[in-house]
């Protein structure tokens, strides 16, 4: 992974596992080195990671990947999306969400099997970055947040190209908008 670009780190067991712009690395001894584990992996860059019990889930440019054996083998999971190109993902309890670029934002009750598009109220389909809170799902677009009661957050601060990293581009998080 030297010099690879890290978009996604999470936790599963004791694996720490980086999402990057040429797939998937495990470490089992907290960064010292890595593995690569891209068997049944397409060549994708991956933009997010999420972990469910012990499935560890992958957003990518070609769609949701998982797997449940610390990435010996990966699964496609993505039936229903209408734009592969995952860019954020988050699991509570038995829903997992994910945010896609052209997309809008999509759930799956049954750990990726079939998807369904949750866009109600979402005035952008590009979804960059989503978050929980108590009972409420977070979207970071390219046009600002928006919660999951399809009510626009105010803030002074709408995520458009210039505001508020200044430069010229949009926000890839949500941080700083709310």
């Amino acid at each position: 992974m030297d010099r690879d670009q890290c978009n996604s780190l999470v936790v599963s067991g004791s694996g720490l596992f980086a999402g990057t712009f040429t797939g998937i690395f495990l470490s089992t001894d907290s960064g010292a080195s890595w593995t690569a584990i891209n068997s049944g992996f397409p060549t994708a860059r991956v933009h997010a990671l999420a972990v469910d019990g012990t499935t560890v889930i992958a957003g990518t440019d070609a769609g949701v990947f998982l797997t449940t054996d610390n990435g010996m083998t990966w699964a496609e999971a993505d039936s229903g999306l209408t734009t592969r190109s995952v860019f954020s993902l988050v699991v509570k309890g038995t829903s997992l969400f994910a945010g896609t670029y052209g997309g809008g934002a999509f759930l799956s009750t049954d750990n990726g099997t079939s998807w369904a598009a949750v866009n109600s109220g979402l005035t952008s389909s590009y979804v960059l970055s989503l978050a929980l809170t108590g009972t409420s799902l977070l979207a970071g677009t390219v046009r600002g947040v928006f919660e999951s009661s399809n009510r626009r957050r105010q803030s002074g601060c709408n995520c458009v190209a210039g505001s508020p990293g200044g430069n010229g581009r949009p926000n890839r998080s949500s941080a700083g908008c709310l």
